[in-house]
């Protein structure tokens, strides 16, 4: 997915951009990792990969993430209709630390914002209870999900 940007970006971009995620993931393998609740929307997972394995194999581990005890998966269904704008994905970042505010992570087409004030936190904050209103339930999402990987 990252090397299909355009314009096509070089060789050492789309390495250092994948080991940077494969790096972020095993944050969640960590003997304290953080919680993670996680908004996907169905169109994501409907669109085609690849090859079928590649996606058997997202499937798969989704599957995985959403039966382990930190993480909340859910499934923004295609039936939910409209939702809330966001502008594109993002990430709420809350700190166990209570003198460490929430942060919302805005990754874009050439790097990251990260909002601070209060307000801008807030309306994201809205948007994501919204999305996790509208999704399936973290059980529903395992169920869609095995059905998915069951080509149902």
């Amino acid at each position: 997915m990252i090397a299909s940007a355009t314009p096509a970006p070089t060789r050492s971009v789309v390495e250092r951009a994948v080991a940077l995620r494969i790096q972020r993931q095993r944050i969640l393998a960590r003997s304290r990792p953080p919680h993670l609740w996680a908004v996907i929307d169905e169109t994501a997972l409907r669109r085609p990969v690849l090859d079928e394995e590649t996606f058997r194999t997202q499937v798969k581990h989704l599957l995985a993430l959403a039966s382990s005890q930190q993480v909340a998966l859910q499934v923004l269904p295609l039936r939910a209709g409209v939702v809330a704008p966001t502008g594109g994905p993002f990430a709420l970042l809350r700190f166990a630390d209570p003198d460490l505010a929430d942060v919302v992570y805005v990754e874009q087409l050439l790097g990251a914002v990260y909002l601070d004030r209060v307000d801008q936190v807030e309306r994201y904050a809205e948007v994501m209870n919204q999305l996790t209103v509208q999704s399936l339930t973290p059980q529903d999402t395992e169920i869609f999900l095995a059905d998915l990987l069951a080509g149902r």
